[in-house]
């Protein structure tokens, strides 16, 4: 026996001419009940997920920041180990020019360690599933 049942919400709001924050996230409740372990939290489910951007779009150039936030999961029926919460803050920024976009990403900007997943070995030990440290990426986009 299981339920899942939460509330999401997603806020999109213009704060001047060219500048806009965007805010979605979800809170749930996550349980589900078995024999074993009697009343118990969902594995790899977590009852909070927060993502806000704050971004200038000019005409030819965009510029913002993000954030991540999902709070810890757990990944056995006992819920007696988790992953603990996860957290990023994000840069990116491009260019337009006629029919090309080039765009720059900069990913986990305090070079924060996080884990996205994770299991327990065979002998009872936690493994941890790593996010990557500060990385970037570069792409071209082109429009016809």
């Amino acid at each position: 026996e299981s339920y899942r049942n939460g509330l999401e919400v997603d806020v999109k709001w213009r704060v001047i001419s060219n500048f806009n924050f965007d805010v979605n996230g979800s809170y749930s409740s996550n349980m589900a009940t078995t024999d074993t372990f009697g009343k118990t939290y969902h594995i790899l489910t977590p009852s909070t997920i927060l993502n806000a951007d704050a971004h200038w779009d000019g005409k030819k150039f965009i510029v913002g920041l993000n954030t991540n936030y999902r709070s810890r999961m757990y990944v056995d029926m006992a819920n007696e180990h988790y992953v603990p919460y996860l957290w990023t803050l994000n840069f990116y920024t491009s260019y337009r020019w006629r029919d090309y976009e080039v765009g720059l990403r900069v990913n986990n900007l305090t070079n924060k360690v996080n884990y996205c997943s994770g299991a327990i070995n065979d002998i009872g030990e936690m493994l941890y599933f790593r996010n990557a440290g500060t990385n970037f990426n570069v792409s071209v986009k082109y429009s016809f």
